[in-house]
């Protein structure tokens, strides 16, 4: 299986920080992210890796220039951003046939990719979206996924501007990592701008069967904001979770 790191985002939700550091980059434990999202990626026995860039490239390429993950890395630099999915449209050749992984460059985990795939090949689905809880007043500032008691996705929404939480409701949002087949490529067209969230999810949901794979049992933290990379940047300090050095 090979994976995408999304990491081409101008961080703009961390700046001062990352003026001059691209947030792949950000420092926790005196290591970069990206650091422990390679490490973690071949722990779990990803050995391919790809890498889309935009916002300060040249630093990011420098940094995997001079260090040595025994990993085949390919950089995709983007001279315009394509969001998210629209980033993939120009890896159609890199993942082939395979299924693999997008993880996106502001998130960090421990995640065994292992239970990962075994939920992923029980239920036979195109895809599989990793999710983390919310709390329902947080709705607005989420990307709200509905399930059934089987854990297909009903309904995938990007930040909704106006919802109410039915009793039956999954209370759950996209937590940036997914784990699709080849087939899921399909749905994002070539040369374009696309958001996952915002653009292909949403239609995938209602066209194939894609599944909710909640987070329950693992370290999982989004580093969007400056008050949570500095929330993180002190756990780290303290300790850093299992599986990430």
């Amino acid at each position: 299986m090979k994976a995408v790191i999304l990491a081409a985002g101008l961080g703009t939700r961390v700046l001062p920080y990352t003026q001059k550091i691209p947030k792949v980059l950000l420092s926790l434990d005196k290591k970069p992210l990206l650091y422990y999202q390679l490490i973690w990626l071949k722990k779990n026995g990803i050995k391919d890796v790809a890498i889309n860039t935009h916002h300060l490239h040249e630093v990011v390429e420098s940094y995997l220039r001079t260090h040595d993950f025994g990993m085949k890395i390919e950089l995709f630099y983007e001279p315009v951003l394509m969001g998210t999915a629209g980033a993939l449209s120009k890896m159609k050749e890199f993942f082939g046939k395979e299924r693999f992984l997008v993880y996106y460059g502001d998130n960090i985990t421990n995640l065994d990719l292992r239970a990962l795939e075994r939920f992923h090949d029980l239920r036979k689905g195109a895809g599989t979206i990793c999710l983390h809880a919310i709390e329902p007043h947080h709705i607005e500032h989420s990307s709200i996924v509905e399930m059934d008691e089987k854990d297909r996705i009903l309904r995938f929404e990007e930040k909704p501007q106006e919802r109410s939480l039915s009793g039956s409701m999954c209370a759950f949002s996209n937590a940036g990592i997914y784990l699709f087949e080849a087939e899921m490529l399909g749905h994002i067209p070539d040369g374009k701008f696309s958001d996952f969230g915002r653009d292909i999810l949403p239609k995938a949901a209602e066209r194939c069967a894609l599944f909710g794979f909640p987070l329950l049992d693992c370290y999982w933290k989004e580093l969007g904001t400056v008050e949570r990379y500095e929330a993180a940047a002190k756990e780290f300090s303290l300790r850093i979770p299992p599986g990430l050095t």
